[in-house]
């Protein structure tokens, strides 16, 4: 598991954090946890521009190779192999949008990579994360242990490790000056129904509206 950081000292404001629910209307809403332009470093391929890679305001293109990480693999395993590959190539953390691509010289997949000052690797006992068992899961454990403690958005590296005090999971959280939270209905995401499905929506939603990233 990458190391620990120390995220102390961060102030921003409160995180206006909802559960998926139904509104009043009925209508379906799915929080997306949204990534402030200028703080993706790097994104390949942009969603809406997925036959060219051009540098942008908020990112530098960047293709990863599909030789650096599994093909066909599920979704905790693609995303420690993104965060794995984003630690050994000098980045802090990193997730997958889901995307991928072929422009001639062999499949290349979707990646952003944070602002290593704006996001911290940490490790959390799995205990306090009430022992999810599903990806979906997962998400929404690491996020409501982010909100109850630092007022703030994470997702899960799914790295876990155990170092003689019980097993803990590995943990992005990201800083809350630039990260929040949102409910957007969700026939805007093309109502998904897969996690990857999921990923890409958001991501792709996130661009339309100014955003640099998100993910759900």
């Amino acid at each position: 598991m990458d190391p620990v950081k120390s995220i102390a000292g961060h102030s921003a404001q409160k995180i206006d954090e909802r559960r998926l629910k139904k509104s009043a209307l009925s209508i379906l809403l799915k929080g997306l946890f949204l990534i402030a332009p200028l703080h993706v470093i790097a994104t390949f391929p942009e969603p809406v521009e997925a036959q060219q890679c051009q540098n942008r305001q908020n990112g530098i293109c960047l293709s990863v190779p599909t030789l650096q990480l599994p093909q066909n693999s599920d979704v905790p395993t693609r995303i420690r192999a993104v965060n794995d590959w984003a630690f050994r190539n000098g980045s802090t953390v990193a997730f997958p949008n889901f995307h991928q691509a072929d422009y001639g010289n062999g499949l290349v997949f979707g990646v952003h990579v944070l602002d290593g000052t704006m996001a911290a690797s940490v490790d959390v006992p799995i205990s306090q994360l009430g022992n999810p068992r599903t990806v979906e899961d997962q998400f929404r454990a690491v996020n409501d242990w982010a909100s109850r403690n630092h007022n703030s958005v994470a997702f899960p590296n799914f790295h876990q490790a155990n170092y003689g005090s019980g097993t803990v999971a590995g943990v992005v959280l990201l800083d809350n000056r630039i990260a929040r939270s949102i409910d957007v209905p969700m026939s805007e995401l093309g109502n998904p129904r897969t996690v990857e499905e999921r990923f890409r929506a958001v991501n792709e939603w996130a661009t339309i509206n100014g955003y640099s990233a998100a993910f759900s």
